[in-house]
C-alpha cells in the first residue's frame, strides 16, 4: 500500500513537472514569435521569464527532496522578483502613456535600488569576513559602483530597501 502511495505520488510529481515544462516551452515559443530582442523592454521580459522558470523547476526539486524551508525561502524570492516586476510593466495603470519608456524607467530604478542594495551588503561583508573574503568583497562592491555610476543619472532611486541610501 505504501509503495503504492509512493508510485503514485511520483506519477503526479513527474506529471507536475510535464505540466510546467510544457506551459513554458509553450509559452517562451509564442513569446519568441512576437517579440524582437532589439527593445530593452523585451529583454527585459524575456529574462524575467527564464528566471521564473529556473526559480520554480528549483523550487520543485526542492519540494520533491522534501526540502521545505529552501522551498519557501525560494518561493519568497519568485514572488518578489514578480510583485517588483509587476510594478515595471505597470500593469495597475491602464492610463499611462508611453509605456515602454515608463517600463524602462522603472526596470533602471529597480535596477539602482538593487545595486545599492547590494553595495551596502558589501560594506558589511568587509567589516566581519577573513582576509580572502573581504578582498573579494572589496572587488565586487568596487564592480557595483562602477555600474552604479553608469546608471546614477538615468532615474530616481526606488527606495524599496531601508537604509539603501
Amino acid at each position: 500500500m505504501e509503495q503504492n502511495q509512493k508510485r503514485l505520488s511520483g506519477i503526479r510529481e513527474m506529471e507536475i513537472e510535464e505540466t510546467i515544462d510544457k506551459w513554458f516551452e509553450e509559452t517562451y515559443q509564442k513569446f519568441r514569435m512576437n517579440i524582437t530582442l532589439k527593445y530593452p523592454v523585451d529583454r527585459f521580459v524575456l529574462s524575467v521569464f527564464l528566471v521564473s522558470r529556473k526559480y520554480i523547476s528549483s523550487a520543485l526539486l526542492l519540494l520533491k527532496n522534501d526540502h521545505k524551508m529552501p522551498t519557501k525561502a525560494l518561493l519568497r524570492i519568485l514572488c518578489e522578483l514578480l510583485i517588483k516586476f509587476e510594478w515595471c510593466l505597470g500593469a495597475y495603470d491602464k492610463n499611462q502613456n508611453n509605456k515602454t519608456q515608463k517600463v524602462e524607467e522603472r526596470r533602471m530604478r529597480w535596477w539602482k535600488s538593487t545595486l545599492c542594495y547590494r553595495i551596502k551588503e558589501l560594506s558589511k561583508w568587509q567589516e566581519v569576513s577573513n582576509r580572502s573574503l573581504q578582498n573579494q568583497a572589496i572587488d565586487q562592491k568596487n564592480q557595483l559602483e562602477v555600474m552604479y555610476e553608469n546608471v546614477k543619472n538615468d532615474c530616481i532611486v526606488l527606495n524599496y530597501y531601508p537604509g539603501t541610501l
